[in-house]
């Protein structure tokens, strides 16, 4: 099989494999190993809030609402570092930095687009480790 083995020492579909040049893979293997059997729970209650996060990140933003955006994308940065989201959670905290440095509102609106855009990546990857219902 094409596949190689995760930390858990099971086999990875091709799909999977993909995921990982988005997601790294030993941060997502340490996650299932500390949540064990509710790692399929927590990973679909993200999926399932990820869509509103990138909302109110977006308008906290158009609302010119600081404190807001940097409350969101606090809160984005940490949760794509648990699910092993690099680039993302690299990307929100220069968002981060811009805000508290006061950057606003020149640089933010490029990070803004590349979270939007890294963001859509991090969940059609994270997508490839939710079982699929037998249809």
């Amino acid at each position: 099989m094409n596949g190689h083995q995760t930390l858990d020492g099971a086999e990875e579909t091709v799909e999977e494999n993909r995921a990982f040049q988005v997601i790294h893979a030993h941060t997502l293997d340490q996650l299932k190993t500390e949540t064990g059997a509710g790692f399929e729970r927590v990973l679909t209650l993200f999926l399932k809030n990820f869509p509103e996060r990138i909302h109110s990140l977006h308008s906290a933003w158009q609302g010119e609402d600081q404190e807001a955006l940097k409350q969101v994308v606090h809160k984005l940065k940490g949760i794509s570092a648990t699910f092993g989201a690099e680039r993302l959670s690299g990307l929100c905290a220069a968002l981060e930095q811009q805000i508290e440095r006061g950057s606003l509102p020149e640089t933010i609106p490029e990070i803004l687009d590349k979270i939007l855009a890294e963001g859509q990546r991090v969940q059609k990857a994270l997508q490839a480790f939710v079982p699929q219902s037998p249809t």
